[in-house]
């Protein structure tokens, strides 16, 4: 069971025009010294699961656009988030890299996360030449120490020192998609998000390695 007492992030150092809050970023899994994974080098899918139903959707990195020819990609709903450019992931070091398929399964293109913003969704920078410059370390994968389990499918993803800040809403400008937000907050619509619409989720790992494959 992901521990509930979690650090807070420390100083607000500034704002943003629009009014989201940009705080102090953690260190990848420094909250997390015992259950805390930042490097797994096996190639697994998102998932979040609603926290008031249970229910599971799988997630994949997307434009909220018809076109897959972009330099940056959101963590969102598959399939109801626009063109998908790819739904396998690493972590390095505390960095989340996206696997992209241009061309059915052909894995040829490397994507890197970048840091959240409270009120945003993940987003993910292309790589130029398959490096993985600039990739924000923000990231960790939490295992169940709970000799008792957990009612979660996985281990779970935090980002910026905590694990349950994650939620799933609807576009503003187009209903029909949905994104994963940060810390959802009426801001949120500075992003392109109704918060009115979100609803809490855990973000989980699931692969062949971890057992727990769809």
């Amino acid at each position: 069971m992901v521990a509930a007492a979690i650090l807070s992030s420390l100083l607000v150092l500034s704002s943003t025009a629009s009014g989201a809050a940009i705080f102090k970023r953690d260190d990848g899994c420094s909250n997390f010294p015992i259950n805390g994974i930042s490097t797994n080098s096996d190639f697994f899918a998102l998932w979040a699961v609603y926290n008031d139903t249970g229910a599971e959707i799988p997630l994949a990195m997307s434009t909220f656009g018809t076109s897959g020819s972009v330099e940056t990609a959101f963590l969102a709903p598959a399939g109801l988030a626009g063109v998908t450019v790819g739904n396998l992931f690493q972590l390095n070091n505390s960095g989340l890299v996206g696997i992209g398929y241009p061309d059915g399964n052909d894995q040829t293109k490397t994507w890197v996360s970048d840091s959240t913003e409270d009120g945003g969704p993940l987003p993910f920078s292309l790589s130029d030449n398959s490096t993985l410059a600039g990739i924000a370390e923000d990231y960790c994968e939490l295992v169940n120490t709970d000799p008792n389990g957990s009612t979660l499918p996985g281990p779970v993803l935090a980002a910026e020192g905590t694990p349950d800040s994650w939620s799933i809403c609807n576009r503003t400008d187009n209903a029909l998609e949905l994104g994963l937000v940060f810390k959802a907050a009426d801001y949120s619509a500075d992003y392109g998000y109704n918060v009115s619409t979100c609803q809490f989720v855990h973000v989980f790992l699931r692969s062949s390695a971890i057992g727990n494959e769809a």
